[in-house]
């Protein structure tokens, strides 16, 4: 059957990419709200780790550094 000069077989292919194309927009839209929802994610952690910081002690010395056996 033709509908306006296109065949079925044209017609099946113009189905096949606007469900190609939907299913993208589909999958980015997914993608970016997963990476919105990880952005949040980690900025409410930087904040509850800046929250909850303690004060560096002083270092007890360089484990790499044997001592003089003199």
């Amino acid at each position: 059957m033709r509908i306006f000069g296109i065949t079925a077989p044209g017609l099946g292919a113009l189905t096949l990419g606007v469900l190609a194309l939907w299913g993208c927009f589909a999958g980015e839209m997914i993608t970016t709200r997963r990476a919105q929802n990880e952005l949040r994610a980690s900025l409410r952690q930087i904040e509850r780790l800046r929250q909850t910081a303690q004060p560096v002690s002083k270092p007890a010395g360089n484990p790499f550094l044997r001592p003089s056996a003199v």
